[in-house]
């Protein structure tokens, strides 16, 4: 059975960018690439078109099937962001031309941090937005799509198989949060959130399952360890659906963490420590589903390899 998911998303496009602000103010004044030089990663433009805009025609596209009772509409994407990208983000929710509609300014909830060295941290971002925006009284809807502003998981079909697994497993579960899961190599398993899954197994629903990913219960979280500290290599990106019954879960971790002396930025800075401590805390239970990969924009190298993936995707 697949339930009639209704959900919300929040993108968390509130980062600096200082690793590829860094890397473009080496390269010479009169490169091409120069003209990226003042934009959020969220609206990088991956062949011409912004990386948020990627995602709204992925959400369009899953109204013709995942979301087909509950479409979703540009009144439900949300996006917490930070004092110096904040105007051109709005500008960009005011314009951009997509079939779900435009992103209302009130739906873009500003962090107050002007610098890098003021910035938040990814999990009490999310922990704002979704105090601001969804509110006890508000929750009438299945959850949240929370997805990072620099990140795309590769191929809308890759996020229709994922929310269709999400789907079958709420109709008949207790409310798991759930994450997606691709395979990396031994040299890069420092560089992510690396989980381990119990029991993998095919997503049944009947004539849709072997359309629809293999999934299982995460047993371990470790982010960004060591290659040899963990057998697995299942990178987990920030990509996450959480039910409403769990939308409080990190608040909950920022309050613990900010409330402690040994706590450091890093214990809020990326959303891979709130898995983290959901799973080897057992706080809640989490599930994942395994996706082809996804494409991170974090120094320019990666911004060139997802620029050029997505041209050749788009020519294909």
């Amino acid at each position: 059975m697949e339930a009639s998911l209704d959900i919300r998303v929040l993108f968390l496009c509130a980062g600096f960018g200082s690793r590829l602000a860094k890397d473009i103010s080496n390269l010479q004044a009169d490169h091409p690439l120069r003209r990226i030089e003042n934009l959020p990663k969220c609206l990088l433009p991956l062949d011409e078109k912004p990386l948020l805009s990627h995602w709204l025609d992925t959400l369009s596209a899953l109204n013709k099937d995942v979301f087909r009772a509950n479409p979703i509409e540009g009144k439900d994407v949300f996006i917490v962001v930070n004092g110096t990208f904040r105007d051109q983000i709005i500008e960009w929710g005011n314009s951009v031309q997509s079939s779900i509609g435009l992103v209302p300014p009130s739906n873009i909830l500003d962090t107050g941090a002007a610098t890098n060295d003021e910035r938040k941290g990814a999990c009490a971002d999310l922990a704002s937005g979704i105090q601001h925006f969804f509110p006890p009284s508000t929750r009438t809807f299945s959850g949240l799509l929370v997805i990072a502003g620099d990140t795309l998981v590769t191929g809308e079909e890759e996020v229709q198989k994922f929310l269709r697994c999400v789907s079958v497993h709420h109709a008949n579960h207790q409310p798991v949060l759930w994450c997606a899961w691709y395979d990396v190599d031994d040299a890069n398993v420092h560089k992510y959130g690396i989980l381990e899954v119990d029991g993998e197994q095919p997503c049944h629903e009947d004539s849709l399952s072997s359309a629809l990913p293999s999934h299982g219960h995460v047993t371990r979280f470790s982010e960004k360890p060591e290659a040899s500290s963990t057998t697995s290599r299942r990178a987990c990106p920030c990509f996450y659906f959480v039910p409403i019954q769990l939308l409080d879960l990190p608040e909950k971790y920022v309050s613990q963490h900010y409330s402690q002396l040994s706590s450091t930025l890093s214990h809020v800075d990326a959303t891979g420590r709130l898995l983290e401590w959901a799973v080897n805390g057992r706080h809640c239970e989490v599930w994942a589903a395994k996706a082809d990969g996804r494409i991170d924009v974090g120094g320019l190298e990666s911004y060139i390899k997802a620029n050029e993936y997505i041209i050749v995707k788009s020519r294909v």
